[in-house]
């Protein structure tokens, strides 16, 4: 007597299976459920009802506003679980669009600040070039041996106190010191002239290196003042004159641990072989994802690789440093598939179709020029897929009351459609556009 009269409608296939459905079988019979309820208006109570009240024990009384409270929460439950469907549901779109398979070869041109696809130009597409460098060093014990004989070496300043004008001393020139160790220099230099003030001569220098004359452990000494030798027996002997800025050091007569060509060989392996994993790393780092870098057009050269000591020279460890030169030419995405489409389809087709699957094309590097910021390649096997207008299937799956089937018919560059629900069983289409999730399907080549 108290509860409210409900007619429903009979719905035909409410039994709809939670798996997947593609278009070609699901979409051209499933219709949106469309569950329509009809309420009956409450009819008054009629005036005995009033007098009936008398035989309500109080019991059933309580009974009945039990029932209602449990009514009241099953119908807040459900309304709650509706409104979360409708904020919460979401729908995906597996589309795949109309595509073909070129398997002939074409031949495509890039340039730096070259234009794009879309424009008449003797290049195809637009490059841009990438160039860094990167140095690394080694540190490693020195394992060569060998009977060596090395020469002390040292700096000394040369003075000249005799008169203004320039003295040359050739190469050789013995310095002697006060014991009597001889020390020469390497090749020929020029001592300025001395400065006449007031009468009075202010010495004129010069720095230079020398070395000892015989080599031995005894010819390393420290500080020391030297004369020259060859100006004995004349005025210059001792107004020529030459003091230590270094000590001398390095002599040696004996076997010593040395520098091999294999420790070099070795470090310089090593090094090769950290930057080339560094310079992998730094150009993954610098390069958008927008762009990329062909297989082929890109190179690294290393420079002439820095021994401290040199090779065969007496030391227990040997230092290297060697620095490697990346050059990469890339290419922007964009670009490269409006010159794939226009070189296969025409440039009246570049904003009708996409390249997909870009890593899959044979891609041969025909030639480049890293300075020019050029490259030719040769390409086929490119896979072709055509555009379609996304949001505007969006749009009219949200506002258009037709099957499924006639919506998609519009879209002619559609072959095949997916429509999967989520939850699976709530099928309803979600009312805004960003719980609808395109996802793009592309056939096996």
């Amino acid at each position: 007597m108290f509860g409210k009269n409900r007619k429903i409608d009979s719905l035909k296939n409410t039994a709809y299976s939670a798996r997947k459905k593609i278009m070609s079988d699901v979409v051209s019979r499933i219709e949106p459920l469309k569950s329509k309820t009809v309420y009956e208006k409450e009819r008054p109570i009629k005036s005995h009802v009033y007098n009936l009240t008398r035989f309500i024990s109080v019991g059933n009384f309580a009974g009945k506003k039990k029932m209602a409270v449990f009514a009241l929460a099953a119908v807040l439950i459900v309304s709650g679980a509706w409104l979360f469907l409708e904020k919460f549901s979401w729908l995906t779109l597996k589309i795949t669009p109309h595509q073909e398979f070129l398997k002939e070869e074409v031949i495509l041109k890039g340039k730096k600040d070259g234009l794009s696809a879309d424009r008449q130009s003797l290049f195809d597409f637009p490059v841009e070039t990438i160039g860094f460098k990167i140095t690394e060093k080694d540190f490693r014990p020195a394992t060569g041996e060998e009977e060596i004989k090395e020469k002390a070496r040292g700096q000394i300043v040369i003075y000249n106190a005799f008169s203004p004008e320039n003295q040359v001393l050739v190469k050789r020139t013995r310095f002697e010191t006060p014991d009597g160790k001889i020390y020469r220099i390497p090749g020929q230099i020029t001592v300025p002239g001395a400065e006449i003030k007031d009468g009075k001569i202010i010495p004129s220098s010069v720095e230079t290196e020398v070395f000892a004359d015989q080599p031995g452990e005894e010819y390393n000494i420290g500080l020391a003042d030297f004369t020259i030798p060859g100006f004995k027996g004349t005025a210059r002997y001792s107004k020529f004159y030459a003091r230590s800025k270094t000590p001398m050091e390095g002599g040696f007569t004996g076997t010593a641990r040395v520098v091999s060509d294999k420790d070099a060989e070795e470090a310089k392996i090593s090094l090769k072989n950290k930057l080339a994993e560094k310079i992998n790393q730094e150009y993954k780092k610098q390069i958008p994802e927008d762009l990329i870098l062909l297989e082929g057009a890109s190179e690294i050269s290393y420079e002439e690789a820095v021994f401290t000591p040199t090779i065969g020279k007496k030391s227990d460890n040997l230092a290297t440093d060697l620095t490697a030169n990346f050059n990469g030419i890339l290419i922007k995405k964009e670009y490269f598939s409006k010159a794939l489409v226009k070189a296969y389809l025409g440039f009246d087709s570049i904003n009708s179709a996409a390249a997909a699957n870009l890593d899959q094309i044979n891609k041969n590097v025909i030639s480049r020029d890293f300075e020019k910021g050029e490259i030719v390649l040769k390409i086929n096997n490119v896979h072709l897929a055509w555009h379609f207008d996304e949001l505007g299937l969006k749009n009219d799956l949200l506002t258009k009351d037709e099957p499924f089937n006639e919506i998609f018919k519009v879209y002619d560059k559609i072959e095949r459609a997916e429509l999967i629900f989520w939850p699976s069983w709530w099928r309803k289409i979600p009312n805004s556009a960003d719980r609808i999730k395109i996802k793009i399907v592309f056939d096996s080549f």
